[in-house]
Formats: C-alpha cells, sequence, structure tokens
C-alpha cells in the first residue's frame, strides 16, 4: 500500500507543477480506446508532455489522463467497456490486454475524483478492476460508480447494475444493484448499505457526459 501512495501522491504533484514526463513511450499504433465525449479541458500525461484530449484522441495503456474542473470525459475501449471521468479526476490505464475470446483484462487506477465504468458483455469476474489506495472495485458486471476523496484516503464505489466486488486488505464485500460501500485507508468496507436517492443522483449527475 505504501507503493501505491507514493505513487498517487506523485502523480497529483506532477499534475499541479503541470509536468507530463515519467509515462512509458508511447506507441502511435498501440491506442487501446478513445475520447468519444469531452466537457472542458482534459489532458493526457505522457512522455512527450501533456495531451489536449478531443473528441476521437486515442488513449493508450500506461496513459495517465487529467481532468480539470468542471470537465467530464468518456473513454471507449477495444473490448466496448466504457469509462465516464467527471471533474477534478486523476485516473491511469495501468494495465489493458484484449485475448483471444475478445474479452478485456484492465486495470483503471483513480487517484482521485470519480469515474463511472460501464463494462462490455463477456468480461469475466475480475477482468476489469478499478484501484485505488484503500480498496479494489472488481467488476462481476455491468456499471459502477467509483470516487475517491482528494486526500486519496477514502473511496466509495457503487453498484449501478449487476454486482461489484469491493475488495481491501481488511476485508471484503458484495454490491448488488443500488447498493455501495465506503472504505478508509487501512480499514475494513463497511457493510454495503443502499444509498439514498440524493446521493445517488449527484455521482450519476457527476458523470453523465455530455
Amino acid at each position: 500500500m505504501a507503493g501505491a501512495r507514493n505513487l498517487a501522491g506523485a502523480i497529483v504533484l506532477l499534475v499541479l507543477l503541470g509536468w507530463g514526463g515519467g509515462a512509458a513511450a508511447v506507441d502511435e499504433a498501440a491506442a487501446v480506446g478513445r475520447v468519444t465525449a469531452v466537457e472542458g479541458r482534459a489532458v493526457a500525461l505522457r512522455d512527450d508532455g501533456r495531451t489536449l484530449l478531443t473528441v476521437g484522441a486515442p488513449v493508450y495503456r500506461d496513459d495517465r489522463v487529467s481532468t480539470g474542473p468542471g470537465a467530464r470525459l468518456g473513454i471507449e475501449f477495444t473490448d466496448g467497456s466504457t469509462l465516464a471521468v467527471g471533474a477534478g479526476s486523476l485516473i491511469a490505464v495501468s494495465d489493458y490486454a484484449v485475448g483471444s475470446g475478445g474479452a478485456a483484462d484492465a486495470t483503471i487506477s483513480l487517484f482521485m475524483g470519480i469515474l463511472r465504468a460501464v463494462i462490455a458483455p463477456g468480461t469475466p469476474p475480475g477482468g476489469f478492476e478499478v484501484q485505488t489506495r484503500a480498496a479494489v472495485a472488481s467488476v462481476r458486471s455491468t456499471e459502477f460508480v467509483v470516487t475517491v476523496e482528494p486526500d486519496d484516503a477514502h473511496m466509495a464505489a457503487f453498484a449501478v447494475s449487476g454486482t461489484v466486488a469491493v475488495i481491501a486488505p481488511a476485508g471484503t464485500v458484495v454490491l448488488e444493484p443500488g447498493f455501495g460501500t465506503d472504505v478508509d485507508v487501512g480499514e475494513a468496507p463497511v457493510p454495503p448499505r443502499e444509498w439514498g436517492a440524493g446521493r445517488v443522483r449527484e455521482v450519476l449527475a457527476r458523470t453523465r457526459l455530455p
């Protein structure tokens, strides 16, 4: 967990300083996804600096993507899975590979902010994960939301449809549709509970694409 904490802090610092170095070299023929929607300013951080993201722009494995205040970004991966990234978020495409059957094995790191993932049919359990410092949200089917507070010490996950396993070193819970959990670093996820209409509206609105 210390390594994840140090990595998160380093990436946040790079964004604040406006420096985009440190990512793996980009192979222009190896895009794993494309930008499908953008509102406001969103950038990819790569070896060659910061690349402003526009509709149709490629997304690569090892990209770090940052959205500015009020910005929202949509990404569709080659297997058909999608991400909606809300304002003030920092993510990394930490791993992405498509197997012979067409299903993806993907890991998205969320360092701060919010994302909503809609997973392509046929993705096996655990085939698409969102990692945070506090816990991992591992898809078992369909659609879920993950948030991380700016201090990187608290995450929450909510199952929109299907089921999601939220795995922390101190315990694991499985979320059914309409249920969510909160996790602090070093603690077990709180037992699943049905989120109120107001909280659901808020996270869905923050990840609604233009």
